[in-house]
């Protein structure tokens, strides 16, 4: 055969495969589009043209002028930056002269407080004694009031004056009712972020570009009119406390394995799942990703490990997130520390990691990458839980998993491992049970032993922040072993100690023997009796004292 027929043939098959290739994504897209999505409940707004301008310089006078015809304006000159003359503005603008001492809120409800004579004074009573709020906020100052990177629905901080011209634009279509998905559930009782009054995981408040996550005490509070549904906070949280529901995660995976199947259905290979959000849209458009499976989002971070695993034991042979490069760095950097996670546990099986990737904006996308070893589609049904999402397509997984590890190290900071005890140290006092939000540490029941559910350990640090002696130490890692992960595994016992006046098991023997050794130089434990009722139970030792105190009287 000569090179010149060899060189057809070869790109007659290459057109071929891209051919079939570009008919089973559309079999794909044509089956996603089948799918209903289960409803959430929605947030509603409603703004009226009550507005407030914040700034010191001439570009008030230009917003003034855009607006003055059509909207009721209240200008706040603020005195912290001295370079405005307020006499030119129009006499029929209110003025008030000041600097804002805080401003909260979201679109129709904006709350600004100033300070006179020391105190905090609403300033829309100051103007309107029917109402305590603005509608919409434009913050021309120097030092914005808001510098989430995510800012609330109706404020805006223009940079340059082609932001404030989109404002000014903007501005009259923001008047009326308005609605929202609301976008995440928040389960508390199995929230790792506080107990007790100790502070541990915050993972979802450090994530949130919109502000909208703030501790209270124990718990968070999502604030359902600044989220915006970037979906970060539900991807970090490692016990599932924050859910992302529009759509939830059933939702997401049946629409994923779906596409699949019909993808392979269709004659598809190799099968590629593009996850992208709104943002970037316009990079699939142009078609850098035809030969990719299209799964869209509202933001490409409000889906995590359990999806992107879920999608390999689907079928998928590569997985690539898709972000703009001016998308918040820490949500990217939030990504990326979840991929170092998800990597880990692929190496752990044996399976490349790089067919799991980030790209940022301008990609180049050349081949897709078949390194992942192939694994017979799985057809589980797709669970609402997270964790549970993730084990199950881990162990089918695993099931095909080339070079299988019973335990792989994994990054620290990760959502899944072990807690050691020093035996030494620990008193079984159960401190640690306590405060454990996923109830992976328990107690023996009337034995006094510390009991260690792996499964449900999401690493978040509460029980060795409890602990009285330190003796708990965090390791992160995961546990490909059945016969380990389902079951419960004793960290620590010791012999029960008995009452010496009723034979009641009410401590152990190692905490009456360090009680005993800690007080026998105490001037008022020197005496048999009073030791004694260091050994016995709470009630013998009382009975034991009013007998004593009887006897002494008569």
């Amino acid at each position: 055969m000569t090179n010149s027929i060899k060189t057809t043939l070869d790109s007659a098959l290459i057109d071929t495969v891209a051919s079939s290739r570009k008919d089973a994504v559309a079999a794909a897209v044509e089956a996603s589009r089948k799918l209903t999505v289960e409803s959430t409940s929605l947030i509603s707004y409603h703004s009226n043209n009550y507005i407030l301008l914040i700034g010191n310089d001439d570009r008030v006078n230009h917003v003034v002028n855009k607006l003055s015809a059509t909207m009721n304006l209240i200008v706040l000159i603020n005195n912290g930056e001295n370079i405005f003359d307020a006499s030119s503005l129009p006499e029929n603008i209110t003025t008030s002269y000041g600097v804002l001492s805080n401003l909260s809120g979201h679109l129709g409800q904006f709350v600004a407080e100033f300070i006179v004579k020391e105190q905090p004074v609403n300033l829309a009573k100051v103007h309107n004694s029917k109402r305590d709020s603005f509608d919409l906020v434009i913050d021309l100052s120097n030092k914005p009031m808001f510098n989430s990177p995510l800012l609330p629905f109706g404020y805006f901080a223009p940079e340059n004056d082609l932001e404030l011209e989109d404002a000014i634009l903007s501005l009259p279509d923001m008047v009326g009712e308005f609605e929202k998905p609301k976008f995440f559930e928040y389960n508390v009782d199995i929230c790792a972020h506080g107990n007790s009054g100790i502070e541990a995981c915050k993972r979802c408040i450090d994530v949130c570009p919109a502000d909208a996550i703030t501790s209270i005490k124990d718990a968070v509070s999502v604030d359902p009119y600044l989220c915006q549904g970037g979906g970060a906070c539900a991807t970090v949280c490692p016990s599932g406390a924050i859910q992302y529901v529009y759509p939830c995660l059933q939702d997401t995976l049946e629409k994923l394995r779906s596409m699949l199947k019909a993808y392979y259905e269709a004659g598809g290979q190799q099968a590629a799942i593009v996850f992208y959000g709104e943002e970037e849209t316009s990079i699939v458009e142009q078609g850098k990703y035809s030969d990719y499976i299209p799964f869209q989002l509202e933001e490409t971070a409000s889906v995590g490990i359990d999806v992107w695993l879920s999608a390999f034991a689907y079928g998928a042979h590569e997985v690539i997130l898709l972000t703009q490069g001016k998308s918040n760095s820490v949500v990217n950097k939030a990504l990326d520390t979840q991929l170092s996670y998800a990597h880990a546990i692929m190496e752990g099986m044996g399976f490349d990691s790089s067919c799991l990737s980030r790209q940022s904006s301008n990609p180049e996308p050349g081949k897709i990458n078949d390194s992942f070893n192939v694994v017979t589609p799985g057809t589980f049904m797709a669970l609402n839980d997270k964790r549970s999402a993730l084990r199950i397509a881990v162990d089918h997984l695993y099931i095909y998993a080339p070079a299988p590890q019973e335990i792989v190290a994994l990054p620290v900071g990760a959502p899944f491992g072990e807690v050691q005890v020093n035996k030494e140290s620990c008193t079984l006092c159960m401190a640690c049970v306590s405060v454990c939000p996923a109830q992976a540490l328990a107690d023996g029941n009337e034995l006094p032993q510390l009991r260690f559910s792996e499964a449900n350990c999401v690493q978040c640090g509460l029980c060795s922040k409890a602990c009285p002696e330190m003796a708990l130490t965090l390791f992160s890692r995961y546990n490909y072993a059945a016969d380990i992960k389902r079951t419960q595994r004793i960290l620590h016992e010791d012999e029960p100690f008995l009452c010496i006046s009723c034979s009641k098991p009410f401590a152990t023997l190692s905490v009456i023997n360090k009680i005993t050794a800690k007080l026998s130089g105490h001037h008022m434990f020197q005496t048999g009796e009073a030791v004694n009722r260091l050994k016995m139970c709470e009630d013998c030792r009382v009975r034991d004292m009013f007998s004593n105190e009887m006897e002494v009287k008569h």
